[in-house]
């Protein structure tokens, strides 16, 4: 499976159309809106702005970020759809990159105290021990938790939007 902006990603594996919003403002002008977070705006900007200005000059887009302090979106603008979409796509790929550098800062687990999962793993262990002669790769716990997924979450829209998600599931 691949994401929007992956690297990656065989160009047929990912259907751009679907995945980025860009609205014809009149004949020959497209914007998108991109919802990255402000603390990730350093990474799109790059040294004196070389990171941005590169992508401008090889999609032939212009990219708005919001100054320091101010809330809002990144605007690509450009002559056509596909320069646009494709400029979405390298700003997809440097955020997922620098949120891959960041610890994770949220986890979704779920405990498994149920007495046929507690006895399974003590059986488990007992064969490793057996096998391995040593216990110190086991946590003496009594809680045993299945982590569904970990995220890497900045403050505001994309927390609000997992947290959704999660309110949604029950």
């Amino acid at each position: 499976m691949y994401f929007a902006g992956d690297p990656d990603a065989p160009d047929e594996a990912l259907d751009y159309d679907e995945k980025y919003f860009v609205e014809q403002l009149n004949e020959g002008c497209f914007l998108s809106r991109c919802d990255i977070p402000a603390s990730l705006f350093s990474q799109i900007i790059g040294s004196k702005g070389s990171t941005k200005k590169r992508i401008e000059t090889e999609t032939n887009t212009r990219i708005t970020v919001p100054r320091q302090g101010e809330k809002g979106d990144i605007v690509v603008r450009g002559q056509s759809a596909k320069d646009v979409k494709n400029a979405r796509r390298r700003l997809e790929t440097i955020v997922h990159q620098a949120r891959m550098k960041r610890d994770p800062t949220h986890f979704a687990c779920f405990p498994l105290n149920y007495p046929t999962i507690i006895e399974s793993s003590k059986k488990f262990k007992v064969l490793i021990v057996i096998k391995n002669r040593s216990t110190h790769i086991f946590a003496n716990r009594k809680t045993i938790l299945f982590i569904l997924l970990i995220q890497f979450l900045s403050l505001g829209a994309s927390l609000e939007r997992v947290w959704n998600v999660l309110q949604r599931c029950g």
